[in-house]
Protein backbone atom coordinates (compact mmCIF):
# COMPACT_ATOMS: atom_id res chain seq x y z
CA UNK A 1 0.00 0.00 0.00
CA UNK A 2 1.27 3.27 -0.89
CA UNK A 3 2.42 5.74 1.70
CA UNK A 4 0.01 8.27 2.88
CA UNK A 5 1.29 12.05 2.73
CA UNK A 6 -1.06 14.56 4.25
CA UNK A 7 -0.17 18.42 3.44
CA UNK A 8 1.98 19.27 6.44
CA UNK A 9 4.16 16.40 5.33
CA UNK A 10 4.53 17.64 1.81
CA UNK A 11 5.38 21.31 3.45
CA UNK A 12 8.25 19.84 5.33
CA UNK A 13 9.54 17.71 2.08
CA UNK A 14 9.43 20.80 -0.03
CA UNK A 15 10.99 23.12 2.45
CA UNK A 16 13.87 19.97 3.54
CA UNK A 17 13.15 19.80 7.36
CA UNK A 18 10.84 15.92 7.09
CA UNK A 19 13.73 14.62 9.34
CA UNK A 20 13.51 17.30 11.32
CA UNK A 21 11.99 16.87 15.32
CA UNK A 22 9.01 18.34 16.26
CA UNK A 23 10.10 20.15 19.01
CA UNK A 24 12.55 21.97 16.93
CA UNK A 25 10.37 22.62 14.47
CA UNK A 26 8.54 24.76 17.40
CA UNK A 27 11.85 26.59 18.50
CA UNK A 28 12.24 27.26 14.48
CA UNK A 29 8.79 29.20 14.91
CA UNK A 30 10.16 31.16 17.62
CA UNK A 31 12.99 32.00 15.53
CA UNK A 32 11.26 32.68 12.61
CA UNK A 33 8.80 35.21 14.63
CA UNK A 34 11.46 36.74 16.70
CA UNK A 35 13.87 37.17 13.07
CA UNK A 36 11.18 38.89 11.57
CA UNK A 37 10.75 41.32 14.37
CA UNK A 38 14.21 42.10 15.18
CA UNK A 39 14.89 42.61 11.07
CA UNK A 40 11.75 45.29 11.13
CA UNK A 41 13.05 47.35 13.24
CA UNK A 42 16.78 46.82 13.84
CA UNK A 43 18.26 49.17 11.39
CA UNK A 44 16.07 51.54 11.63
CA UNK A 45 16.72 52.85 15.46
CA UNK A 46 19.78 54.20 14.15
CA UNK A 47 17.91 57.20 11.54
CA UNK A 48 15.59 57.03 14.46
CA UNK A 49 18.22 58.52 16.27
CA UNK A 50 19.44 60.62 13.38
CA UNK A 51 16.06 62.35 13.07
CA UNK A 52 15.40 63.21 16.12
CA UNK A 53 18.90 64.60 16.90
CA UNK A 54 20.78 65.68 13.38
CA UNK A 55 24.13 63.93 14.31
CA UNK A 56 25.41 60.49 14.72
CA UNK A 57 26.34 61.09 18.81
CA UNK A 58 23.73 59.04 19.77
CA UNK A 59 23.91 56.55 17.32
CA UNK A 60 27.35 56.06 18.12
CA UNK A 61 26.35 55.69 21.77
CA UNK A 62 23.91 53.27 21.21
CA UNK A 63 26.03 50.49 19.20
CA UNK A 64 28.82 51.23 21.19
CA UNK A 65 27.09 49.88 24.12
CA UNK A 66 25.15 46.97 22.04
CA UNK A 67 28.20 45.42 21.10
CA UNK A 68 29.95 45.94 24.56
CA UNK A 69 27.19 44.37 26.57
CA UNK A 70 25.08 41.81 23.76
CA UNK A 71 28.00 39.06 24.25
CA UNK A 72 28.24 40.69 28.32
CA UNK A 73 24.65 38.83 28.06
CA UNK A 74 25.07 35.63 26.27
CA UNK A 75 27.52 34.99 29.18
CA UNK A 76 24.67 36.07 31.52
CA UNK A 77 22.30 33.34 30.05
CA UNK A 78 24.42 30.51 30.15
CA UNK A 79 23.99 29.49 33.59
CA UNK A 80 20.15 30.59 33.85
CA UNK A 81 19.40 28.38 30.23
CA UNK A 82 21.28 25.60 32.16
CA UNK A 83 19.18 26.32 36.00
CA UNK A 84 16.11 26.72 34.51
CA UNK A 85 15.65 25.74 30.64
CA UNK A 86 15.79 27.14 27.57
CA UNK A 87 12.27 28.09 27.45
CA UNK A 88 12.55 29.94 30.24
CA UNK A 89 15.85 32.23 28.48
CA UNK A 90 13.74 32.55 24.91
CA UNK A 91 10.75 34.06 27.27
CA UNK A 92 13.30 36.65 28.84
CA UNK A 93 14.48 37.32 25.60
CA UNK A 94 11.25 38.26 24.01
CA UNK A 95 9.63 39.70 27.00
CA UNK A 96 12.71 42.40 27.35
CA UNK A 97 12.17 43.03 23.69
CA UNK A 98 8.45 43.67 24.27
CA UNK A 99 9.49 46.43 27.42
CA UNK A 100 11.87 48.29 24.75
CA UNK A 101 8.80 48.51 22.37
CA UNK A 102 7.10 49.57 25.25
CA UNK A 103 9.66 52.36 25.64
CA UNK A 104 9.58 53.21 22.01
CA UNK A 105 6.12 54.08 22.41
CA UNK A 106 6.24 56.06 25.70
CA UNK A 107 9.44 58.11 24.71
CA UNK A 108 9.41 58.21 20.82
CA UNK A 109 9.69 61.69 20.37
CA UNK A 110 12.55 61.76 23.46
CA UNK A 111 14.00 58.22 22.49
CA UNK A 112 17.70 60.26 21.97
CA UNK A 113 17.24 60.89 25.80
CA UNK A 114 17.17 57.28 26.51
CA UNK A 115 20.05 55.50 24.76
CA UNK A 116 21.17 54.09 27.97
CA UNK A 117 18.18 52.14 28.41
CA UNK A 118 17.42 51.49 25.00
CA UNK A 119 20.69 49.57 24.24
CA UNK A 120 20.77 47.76 27.28
CA UNK A 121 17.44 46.03 26.72
CA UNK A 122 18.02 45.46 23.17
CA UNK A 123 21.44 44.22 24.15
CA UNK A 124 19.53 41.70 26.44
CA UNK A 125 17.09 40.85 24.00
CA UNK A 126 20.10 39.94 21.56
CA UNK A 127 21.95 38.60 23.88
CA UNK A 128 19.47 35.65 25.68
CA UNK A 129 17.84 34.49 22.51
CA UNK A 130 21.28 33.78 20.30
CA UNK A 131 22.89 31.99 23.00
CA UNK A 132 19.57 29.87 23.75
CA UNK A 133 18.88 29.41 20.12
CA UNK A 134 22.21 28.27 19.51
CA UNK A 135 22.30 25.66 22.57
CA UNK A 136 18.64 24.44 21.22
CA UNK A 137 20.38 23.84 17.76
CA UNK A 138 22.91 21.88 19.57
CA UNK A 139 20.17 19.97 21.45
CA UNK A 140 17.44 19.17 18.91
CA UNK A 141 19.54 17.86 15.77
CA UNK A 142 21.56 15.48 15.43
CA UNK A 143 24.15 14.27 12.99
CA UNK A 144 21.11 12.71 10.41
CA UNK A 145 19.73 15.64 10.15
CA UNK A 146 22.09 18.46 11.01
CA UNK A 147 22.35 19.66 7.98
CA UNK A 148 18.74 19.79 7.07
CA UNK A 149 18.55 21.92 10.24
CA UNK A 150 21.44 23.96 9.34
CA UNK A 151 20.44 25.06 5.45
CA UNK A 152 16.96 25.91 6.50
CA UNK A 153 17.93 28.44 9.34
CA UNK A 154 20.22 29.65 6.68
CA UNK A 155 17.83 30.48 4.17
CA UNK A 156 14.67 31.35 6.30
CA UNK A 157 16.95 34.35 8.15
CA UNK A 158 18.71 35.06 4.95
CA UNK A 159 14.93 35.66 3.31
CA UNK A 160 13.67 37.32 6.41
CA UNK A 161 16.99 39.69 6.72
CA UNK A 162 16.71 40.81 3.16
CA UNK A 163 13.19 41.36 3.08
CA UNK A 164 12.26 42.62 6.39
CA UNK A 165 14.43 46.23 6.42
CA UNK A 166 13.44 46.68 2.56
CA UNK A 167 9.65 46.65 3.88
CA UNK A 168 10.06 48.60 7.02
CA UNK A 169 11.91 51.36 4.54
CA UNK A 170 9.19 51.68 2.41
CA UNK A 171 6.46 51.62 5.12
CA UNK A 172 8.30 54.36 6.99
CA UNK A 173 8.80 56.60 4.13
CA UNK A 174 4.65 56.59 3.43
CA UNK A 175 4.16 58.84 6.57
CA UNK A 176 5.09 61.93 7.56
CA UNK A 177 6.94 62.77 10.84
CA UNK A 178 7.07 60.01 13.02
CA UNK A 179 4.31 57.83 12.27
CA UNK A 180 5.90 55.77 9.71
CA UNK A 181 7.89 54.57 12.77
CA UNK A 182 5.18 53.86 15.01
CA UNK A 183 3.23 51.66 12.38
CA UNK A 184 6.74 49.49 12.29
CA UNK A 185 7.38 49.27 15.74
CA UNK A 186 3.52 48.19 15.94
CA UNK A 187 3.92 45.53 13.70
CA UNK A 188 7.24 44.29 15.43
CA UNK A 189 5.24 44.57 18.75
CA UNK A 190 2.40 42.47 17.13
CA UNK A 191 4.88 39.81 15.92
CA UNK A 192 6.31 39.72 19.43
CA UNK A 193 3.66 38.85 20.91
CA UNK A 194 2.82 35.60 18.09
CA UNK A 195 6.79 34.46 19.40
CA UNK A 196 5.91 34.80 23.26
CA UNK A 197 2.55 33.01 22.40
CA UNK A 198 4.79 30.10 20.51
CA UNK A 199 7.95 30.28 23.58
CA UNK A 200 5.29 29.79 26.41
CA UNK A 201 4.38 26.69 24.14
CA UNK A 202 7.38 25.25 24.00
CA UNK A 203 8.41 21.93 25.59
CA UNK A 204 10.90 22.02 28.81
CA UNK A 205 14.24 22.61 27.02
CA UNK A 206 17.03 21.44 29.49
CA UNK A 207 20.42 21.03 29.12
CA UNK A 208 22.42 18.15 31.27
CA UNK A 209 26.10 19.05 29.79
CA UNK A 210 28.23 19.89 32.59
CA UNK A 211 28.37 23.41 34.04
CA UNK A 212 30.01 26.54 31.91
CA UNK A 213 33.56 26.11 32.61
CA UNK A 214 34.41 29.84 31.52
CA UNK A 215 37.31 29.53 34.16
CA UNK A 216 38.81 26.68 32.49
CA UNK A 217 38.30 28.01 28.71
CA UNK A 218 39.83 31.27 29.74
CA UNK A 219 43.54 29.59 31.19
CA UNK A 220 43.53 27.24 28.24
CA UNK A 221 43.04 30.37 26.31
CA UNK A 222 45.63 32.95 28.08
CA UNK A 223 48.74 29.69 28.18
CA UNK A 224 48.24 29.26 24.49
CA UNK A 225 50.11 30.88 22.22
CA UNK A 226 47.54 30.26 19.12
CA UNK A 227 44.78 31.83 21.27
CA UNK A 228 46.39 34.46 22.47
CA UNK A 229 46.90 35.33 18.76
CA UNK A 230 43.41 35.01 18.12
CA UNK A 231 42.01 37.23 21.16
CA UNK A 232 44.05 39.83 18.63
CA UNK A 233 42.97 38.90 15.86
CA UNK A 234 39.04 38.73 16.64
CA UNK A 235 39.12 42.16 18.03
CA UNK A 236 40.76 43.30 15.08
CA UNK A 237 38.10 41.71 13.19
CA UNK A 238 35.50 43.13 15.40
CA UNK A 239 37.13 46.68 14.80
CA UNK A 240 36.17 47.28 10.97
CA UNK A 241 33.10 44.34 11.45
CA UNK A 242 30.99 46.09 13.79
CA UNK A 243 31.32 49.67 12.42
CA UNK A 244 30.59 48.68 9.07
CA UNK A 245 27.20 47.08 10.36
CA UNK A 246 25.58 50.07 10.88
CA UNK A 247 28.25 53.46 10.08
CA UNK A 248 26.99 53.24 6.26
CA UNK A 249 23.37 53.31 6.49
CA UNK A 250 23.98 56.07 8.86
CA UNK A 251 25.99 57.82 5.85
CA UNK A 252 23.19 57.65 3.45
CA UNK A 253 20.44 58.56 5.96
CA UNK A 254 22.55 61.59 6.81
CA UNK A 255 22.81 62.62 2.83
CA UNK A 256 19.47 62.17 1.86
CA UNK A 257 16.74 61.14 4.95
CA UNK A 258 15.18 58.30 3.20
CA UNK A 259 14.35 55.43 5.09
CA UNK A 260 13.30 53.73 1.89
CA UNK A 261 16.59 54.45 0.14
CA UNK A 262 18.62 52.91 3.66
CA UNK A 263 16.06 49.48 3.00
CA UNK A 264 17.53 49.31 -0.44
CA UNK A 265 20.96 49.56 0.37
CA UNK A 266 20.33 46.76 3.00
CA UNK A 267 18.71 44.64 0.65
CA UNK A 268 21.85 45.21 -1.98
CA UNK A 269 24.04 44.42 0.52
CA UNK A 270 22.47 40.82 1.53
CA UNK A 271 22.25 39.54 -2.00
CA UNK A 272 26.02 40.59 -2.04
CA UNK A 273 26.47 38.88 0.91
CA UNK A 274 24.61 35.84 0.02
CA UNK A 275 26.76 35.63 -3.69
CA UNK A 276 30.12 36.08 -1.48
CA UNK A 277 29.05 33.29 0.58
CA UNK A 278 28.07 31.17 -2.12
CA UNK A 279 32.08 31.96 -4.05
CA UNK A 280 33.60 30.94 -1.13
CA UNK A 281 31.90 27.58 -0.88
CA UNK A 282 33.17 26.85 -4.08
CA UNK A 283 36.38 28.55 -4.06
CA UNK A 284 38.00 28.93 -0.76
CA UNK A 285 40.22 26.10 0.29
CA UNK A 286 42.85 25.30 3.11
CA UNK A 287 45.78 26.05 0.43
CA UNK A 288 44.51 29.47 -0.52
CA UNK A 289 42.46 30.60 2.08
CA UNK A 290 45.20 33.56 3.34
CA UNK A 291 45.71 34.59 -0.22
CA UNK A 292 42.17 35.36 -0.64
CA UNK A 293 42.28 36.95 3.10
CA UNK A 294 44.91 39.37 2.14
CA UNK A 295 43.45 39.55 -1.55
CA UNK A 296 40.32 40.97 -0.11
CA UNK A 297 41.81 43.23 2.44
CA UNK A 298 43.82 44.94 -0.53
CA UNK A 299 40.78 45.06 -2.60
CA UNK A 300 38.53 46.43 0.17
CA UNK A 301 41.43 49.37 1.09
CA UNK A 302 41.49 50.40 -2.34
CA UNK A 303 37.83 50.30 -2.90
CA UNK A 304 37.54 52.43 0.10
CA UNK A 305 40.46 54.98 -1.01
CA UNK A 306 38.53 55.91 -4.11
CA UNK A 307 35.99 57.28 -1.88
CA UNK A 308 38.17 59.98 -1.37
CA UNK A 309 36.97 61.57 -4.69
CA UNK A 310 33.59 61.35 -3.86
CA UNK A 311 31.43 60.42 -0.97
CA UNK A 312 27.40 60.38 -1.78
CA UNK A 313 24.63 58.56 -2.06
CA UNK A 314 25.58 56.32 -5.13
CA UNK A 315 29.50 55.27 -3.74
CA UNK A 316 28.31 54.62 -0.54
CA UNK A 317 25.71 52.23 -1.91
CA UNK A 318 28.51 50.90 -4.30
CA UNK A 319 31.04 50.71 -1.61
CA UNK A 320 28.48 48.68 0.82
CA UNK A 321 28.10 46.49 -2.03
CA UNK A 322 31.63 45.85 -2.25
CA UNK A 323 32.03 45.87 1.57
CA UNK A 324 29.59 43.11 2.11
CA UNK A 325 31.29 40.76 -0.38
CA UNK A 326 34.74 41.37 0.21
CA UNK A 327 33.62 41.46 4.33
CA UNK A 328 32.48 38.24 3.99
CA UNK A 329 34.93 36.60 2.24
CA UNK A 330 37.25 37.34 5.44
CA UNK A 331 34.56 36.94 8.01
CA UNK A 332 34.06 33.45 6.13
CA UNK A 333 38.38 32.85 6.37
CA UNK A 334 38.89 33.91 9.65
CA UNK A 335 35.48 32.03 10.95
CA UNK A 336 37.20 29.17 9.53
CA UNK A 337 40.61 29.05 11.29
CA UNK A 338 38.95 30.03 14.85
CA UNK A 339 36.76 26.61 14.20
CA UNK A 340 40.27 25.06 13.84
CA UNK A 341 41.81 26.49 16.41
CA UNK A 342 39.57 25.23 18.51
CA UNK A 343 39.94 21.61 17.22
CA UNK A 344 43.84 21.57 17.50
CA UNK A 345 44.49 23.34 20.57
CA UNK A 346 45.02 20.68 23.81
CA UNK A 347 41.78 21.35 25.71
CA UNK A 348 39.87 23.32 23.34
CA UNK A 349 37.16 21.32 21.76
CA UNK A 350 34.76 20.10 24.84
CA UNK A 351 34.79 23.92 25.51
CA UNK A 352 34.00 25.29 22.40
CA UNK A 353 30.33 26.72 23.43
CA UNK A 354 32.73 28.34 26.16
CA UNK A 355 35.44 29.65 23.19
CA UNK A 356 32.01 30.70 20.58
CA UNK A 357 31.02 33.21 23.87
CA UNK A 358 34.58 34.72 24.36
CA UNK A 359 34.91 35.34 20.30
CA UNK A 360 32.16 37.38 20.57
CA UNK A 361 33.09 39.27 23.91
CA UNK A 362 36.62 39.84 21.29
CA UNK A 363 34.54 40.76 18.93
CA UNK A 364 31.77 43.02 20.43
CA UNK A 365 35.25 44.76 22.24
CA UNK A 366 36.67 45.67 19.02
CA UNK A 367 33.57 46.46 17.55
CA UNK A 368 33.35 48.90 20.23
CA UNK A 369 36.51 50.86 20.30
CA UNK A 370 36.52 51.03 16.16
CA UNK A 371 33.13 52.92 16.93
CA UNK A 372 34.47 55.13 19.18
CA UNK A 373 37.54 55.65 17.02
CA UNK A 374 34.69 56.80 14.43
CA UNK A 375 32.71 58.79 16.44
CA UNK A 376 35.65 61.40 17.83
CA UNK A 377 37.21 61.67 13.89
CA UNK A 378 35.34 65.15 12.63
CA UNK A 379 32.93 64.67 10.34
CA UNK A 380 34.14 65.66 7.25
CA UNK A 381 34.59 64.05 4.03
CA UNK A 382 38.43 63.10 4.15
CA UNK A 383 38.11 62.11 7.81
CA UNK A 384 35.33 59.85 7.04
CA UNK A 385 37.19 57.95 4.67
CA UNK A 386 40.69 57.98 6.77
CA UNK A 387 38.84 56.30 9.89
CA UNK A 388 37.13 53.55 7.09
CA UNK A 389 40.40 53.25 5.92
CA UNK A 390 42.20 52.52 9.05
CA UNK A 391 39.32 50.08 9.94
CA UNK A 392 39.98 47.90 6.62
CA UNK A 393 43.94 48.27 6.82
CA UNK A 394 44.48 46.92 10.52
CA UNK A 395 42.77 43.30 8.73
CA UNK A 396 46.18 42.75 7.56
CA UNK A 397 47.13 42.36 11.02
CA UNK A 398 44.44 39.11 11.21
CA UNK A 399 45.46 38.04 8.23
CA UNK A 400 48.70 37.58 9.16
CA UNK A 401 47.81 36.35 12.27
CA UNK A 402 45.90 33.24 10.30
CA UNK A 403 49.38 32.91 7.98
CA UNK A 404 50.91 32.07 11.01
CA UNK A 405 48.55 30.31 12.63
CA UNK A 406 48.22 28.37 9.40
CA UNK A 407 51.53 27.32 9.27
CA UNK A 408 51.15 26.35 12.77
CA UNK A 409 48.52 23.89 12.34
CA UNK A 410 50.28 22.14 9.49
CA UNK A 411 53.49 21.67 12.14
CA UNK A 412 50.38 20.05 14.24
CA UNK A 413 49.31 17.90 11.82
CA UNK A 414 53.05 16.67 10.81
CA UNK A 415 54.18 15.97 14.11
CA UNK A 416 50.63 14.23 14.85
CA UNK A 417 51.38 12.22 12.13
CA UNK A 418 54.77 11.03 12.79
CA UNK A 419 53.51 10.20 15.91
CA UNK A 420 51.00 7.87 14.88
CA UNK A 421 53.84 5.93 11.82
CA UNK A 422 56.28 5.86 15.04
CA UNK A 423 53.51 3.48 17.02
CA UNK A 424 52.38 1.45 13.80
CA UNK A 425 56.13 0.84 13.88
CA UNK A 426 56.55 0.01 17.09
Amino acid sequence: MAEQFTTSDRIKQFLGIQDVSSKFLQVLQVNICYQIFMNLHSIFVNTLFLKLTGDNTAVMQYNTIMMVLSPVMSILCVPMMRRFSGKTTFTIAIVDSLAMYVTFFVVMSRLDQFVVLIALLAAIGQGFFSMTYLNSVAQFSSQGNAGQTVAFMGVTNGVISLGMPFLSGLLISRFEGLAGYYVVFGISTLVALVALYKALRLPQITFNSKKAQFGKMLSIAFHSVTWRSFILSETIKGFRSGVMKFFLNVLIYQIVQSEALVGTNNLLVGLAAILANWVCGRVMRDKNRVKLLYSSVTALAMATALLYFGLNVTTIMFFAVINSFLGCVMDTGYTTMFYLSVDKVPGAKPLSAEFIVFSQVCIGIGGALGTVMMAVLPNTTFMVVTGMLVLVLTQYISSFIMHVQEKDFARIDREKASAKDAQVTR
